[in-house]
């Protein structure tokens, strides 16, 4: 894994979300002739992904957001979930889910944790 990211909540493999409307994916399909991404609802054609070094494959798939579902194709046949997504709102077997983490809306910074003696 070349570059690795300073954002805690950037995964190196999956989807992370780069802008308002850019998703970067990469997986590791080490035994994949192909591997592209299938955006769910979409009428355009599986996204090719370009494949690196030690099996790991990448790409970027433009005007797409937070709350699309996708699936890897490989080969050009076989559909799969991603196995590093964040949410799998189907199941484990369907579609995974683009979640933005940076988007989650946090309400407890004034928890401070029970008390030593409530454990």
């Amino acid at each position: 894994m070349e570059n690795l990211k300073t954002d805690p909540w950037q995964l190196e493999l999956g989807a992370s979300c780069i802008d308002a409307s850019s998703v970067e994916f990469r997986v590791w399909a080490p035994k994949a002739q192909s591997v592209a991404v299938k955006i769910m609802g979409s009428a355009e054609q599986p996204t090719p992904l370009s494949q690196e070094s030690f099996g790991y494959w990448k790409g970027t798939v433009q005007d797409i957001s937070p709350g699309t579902r996708y699936q890897y194709v490989l080969n050009n046949t076989v559909e799969r979930p991603d196995p590093a997504s964040r949410s799998q709102p189907d199941g484990v077997h369907g579609p995974s889910e683009i979640i933005d983490p940076l988007a989650f809306s946090w309400t407890d910074t004034t928890w401070r944790g029970l008390p030593l003696e409530q454990y």
